[in-house]
């Protein structure tokens, strides 16, 4: 049963982040006036940010014992990230980037490691882990689309847009306290 809710979790955060992401370089670029050169400034510098989290998650997971921890941070980070979007100023936008990033950082290297070893099949677990995230990152730009579709431009929606990826980052949140804290055999040297 934590499997299926890790699996869940991971589709919903790369379902609440596409779509949230998916229209921030729009939402800069557009609305704030800054320029393409400092939100690929901001991009990338977040993206290393994030890269570097995963090499201490992924120590901090074979330390801790309170595997679930980890999960619980991440919702709890994902879920700031997008609700940063709401109040649309630069520094909340900044924010809502780093914030996303760090979630990133912290639930990738766990998550795996979190699935390989509560699986008995290995290789069907980490791939069912990368499906579920290439499903959420396939099914947001839909979303998107249709919300588009039927009530009008992405300006007119940001709003609403905005509530899906809040509502979806805080659904994560709610399912990581029922995946089970199992003593998962690590290797601590």
């Amino acid at each position: 049963m934590s499997l299926i809710m890790l699996y869940l979790i991971n589709f919903l955060l790369a379902l609440s982040t596409t779509v949230g992401m998916s229209i921030l370089p729009l939402f800069i670029v557009d609305n704030m006036g800054m320029s393409v050169l400092i939100y690929g400034l901001i991009e990338g510098s977040c993206e290393f940010l994030s890269s570097f989290i995963k090499l201490y998650s992924g120590k901090f997971f074979d330390k801790v014992k309170n595997k679930k921890i980890l999960f619980v941070l991440t919702c709890i980070f994902a879920s700031i990230s997008k609700v940063c979007l709401l109040f649309p100023l630069v520094m909340t936008v900044f924010t809502s980037k780093i914030t996303d990033r760090i979630a990133n950082g912290l639930f990738s290297t766990p998550r795996d490691v979190y699935a390989l070893d509560s699986a008995k099949n290995k290789g069907l677990s980490l791939a069912i882990i990368n499906c579920s995230k290439t499903l959420g990152c396939v099914i947001a730009p839909i979303s998107v689309g249709a919300i588009c579709h039927f009530y009008g431009g992405v300006e007119h929606n940001m709003t609403r847009i905005i509530y899906v990826c809040v509502f979806l980052t805080l659904a994560s949140l709610v399912l990581s306290f029922f995946i089970k804290n199992k003593n998962i055999v690590t290797n601590t040297d």
